[in-house]
């Protein structure tokens, strides 16, 4: 638990990178951890600050986010090259969120609210209605080794979205919509 808050900043942030979105990873990861945050008796407002942060940093750095798109045509300069420039003043800004966020949940009490009991039933209730298994990393790891090599977007995402939708079908068992 002491965790959560600086892991929320990092999960929200690679969700946001690999989908260059900061309100859809805001309602999707940022959601999840909303829910876990309420189930520890964490403090929601640090986490919602923690969600926002990652989501505007991954939405700031990735190739993928329209208005990353949009400022560098509107500027005539590279895609990759506006992103190593967004790199100078964001990069800090989200390390010393991190330091911050590390800091404030290493001296929050979690002692009377986040006990072993409530983690582990936590734990067991996302097992009985999610199945866990690192197959499910291959659509987030498309989409990264896209915007790493600089692939076309539109084919990356594509071909991330048939793999997530199979890996629905047949890892989580989802048959209709």
């Amino acid at each position: 638990p002491e965790y959560l808050y600086v892991t929320a900043l990092f999960l929200t942030a690679i969700v946001s990178i690999c989908t260059g979105t900061s309100w859809g990873s805001a309602g999707t990861v940022g959601v999840a951890f909303m829910g876990v945050a309420i189930g520890l008796d964490a403090n929601l407002a640090a986490t919602a600050g923690a969600v926002v942060a990652g989501a505007y940093f991954g939405d700031k750095l990735s190739p993928l986010s329209d208005t990353t798109n949009i400022a560098s045509a509107a500027a005539g300069v590279d895609l990759y090259e506006h992103i190593v420039h967004l790199l100078y003043t964001t990069l800090p800004s989200f390390i010393l969120s991190a330091t911050v966020y590390v800091v404030y949940g290493l001296n929050y009490d979690f002692s009377n609210v986040a006990t072993p009991e409530k983690v582990n039933t936590m734990i067991h209730e996302l097992e009985q209605v999610y199945y866990f298994n690192f197959l499910l990393l291959i659509p987030v790891a498309i989409v990264l080794w896209g915007s790493i090599t600089k692939k076309p977007t539109i084919p990356v995402m594509l071909l991330s979205a048939f793999i997530a939708i199979i890996n629905a079908i047949l890892i989580q068992k989802i048959l209709s919509i």
